[in-house]
C-alpha cells in the first residue's frame, strides 16, 4: 500500500496552494524559530476507495483531527465532496471521522481539501489536502499456454493491480470477473464443451493473479467440436469462441468493486473480451 500523505496548504495574498516539500520544511523551521507550533490537520489513515467495498488492509475510512490546538472544532471538506463525506457531524467537536465515496483524480492527486475552524468563535485553523487511491487498471504481466489433459490447453492470463497514480498495491486485495455476454461461436459447428463455467473470484497476494482459461471440455466419451489442440499446434490460432464483461477489485463476489481497465487494451474501456482459440486462449 502506498504511504499516507495529507498536504499542508499555506495561505498567501488570500489564496491556497499546496506548497512543495522543500517549501514545507523551511515554513516548518521558521515557526520553530519563532518558538511557536501552528495547528495541523491530522488524517489516520491512507484512504483507499472500492467502490462500496472494503477489502482488509486498505483503510476506505479515517478520522481527521487537529494537533496543536485546543478544541472543540468545526471540520469542513472545502474541495472533493464526491471523493469523501463526514459521516457524522461536523460542528462542535474533536474528531470527525471521513468516509471515501469516489477516487482522486490521476492527473491531480491532492484534491481532497479539509478546513477547520474554532468553534464556536469559526477562527481559521488549519487547511489541509488529501488523496483517494483507487484500483484503476491491471498490467499485463505475460502470458503462459499449458497443455492440458482435461481441457487441451489452459492459458494463464498474468495481471498485477496498479492504482490511478501507476504504482503497485502492495497489499493482497481481492479481484472478480464477471459475463455480461453469453459464448459466442466465431466458428461453426461448435459444441456445448466449449461453452465457459460462471464468473468467479479470488485472492491477488500482493496484488498480482492470473486468469486460467481453459480450452473444451475433454471429459465425455464424445469429443468436442472443434477438438482443441495443443498450444504449439500449427492449428493453435483458429477462433473458435468469445465472450465479454469485466474485471473488478475489492471483493472476490462477481460484480462488485471498483471496475478496472487493462493495458492490453481490450476491446472498449473497461470491457475485455476473452477469446478462446484452438491451442490457446486471451484477454482482448
Amino acid at each position: 500500500m502506498k504511504g499516507f500523505s495529507l498536504v499542508p496548504l499555506v495561505m498567501a495574498v488570500g489564496v491556497l496552494f499546496a506548497a512543495a516539500p522543500e517549501a514545507r520544511a523551511q515554513v516548518g523551521h521558521m515557526h520553530a524559530q519563532r518558538g511557536g507550533q501552528e495547528p495541523l490537520l491530522v488524517l489516520d489513515n491512507q484512504l483507499w476507495w472500492f467502490n462500496g467495498q472494503s477489502p482488509p488492509g486498505y483503510a476506505t475510512t479515517g478520522t481527521l483531527s487537529v494537533k496543536n490546538a485546543v478544541g472543540p472544532f468545526t471540520f469542513y471538506i472545502i474541495q472533493g465532496s464526491d471523493k469523501v463525506n463526514f459521516t457524522n457531524g461536523n460542528a462542535n467537536v474533536m474528531t470527525v471521522p471521513v468516509t471515501t465515496v469516489g477516487m482522486s483524480d490521476p492527473g491531480y492527486p491532492h484534491d481532497v481539501v479539509f478546513q477547520v475552524e474554532s468553534y464556536p468563535s469559526g477562527k481559521l485553523l488549519a487547511t489541509a489536502s488529501a488523496t483517494v487511491y483507487a484500483p484503476d487498471w491491471l498490467q499485463h504481466d505475460g502470458d503462459d499456454d499449458i497443455p492440458s489433459p482435461a481441457w487441451g490447453y489452459e492459458s494463464h492470463i498474468h495481471y498485477n493491480v496498479m492504482d490511478q497514480f501507476d504504482g503497485a498495491l502492495t497489499t493482497d486485495v481481492p479481484v472478480n470477473e464477471q459475463f455480461d455476454s453469453p459464448v459466442v461461436p466465431d466458428t461453426q459447428p461448435m459444441s456445448t464443451a466449449w461453452n465457459v463455467g460462471p464468473p468467479g473470484g479470488c485472492n491477488a497476494p500482493s496484488g498480482y493473479f492470473f486468469d486460467r482459461i481453459g480450452g473444451a471440455a475433454l471429459n465425455g466419451e464424445t469429443l468436442p467440436i472443434p477438438v482443441p489442440v495443443l498450444p504449439r499446434d500449427p492449428d493453435a490460432g483458429g477462433q473458435v469462441c468469445h465472450w465479454t464483461g469485466t474485471w473488478s477489485v475489492g471483493s472476490a463476489q462477481p460484480g462488485l468493486g471498483k471496475q478496472v481497465d487493462s493495458d492490453i487494451p481490450w476491446v472498449g474501456g473497461n470491457e475485455c473480451k476473452w477469446q478462446n482459440f484452438l491451442g490457446y486462449a486471451r484477454h482482448e
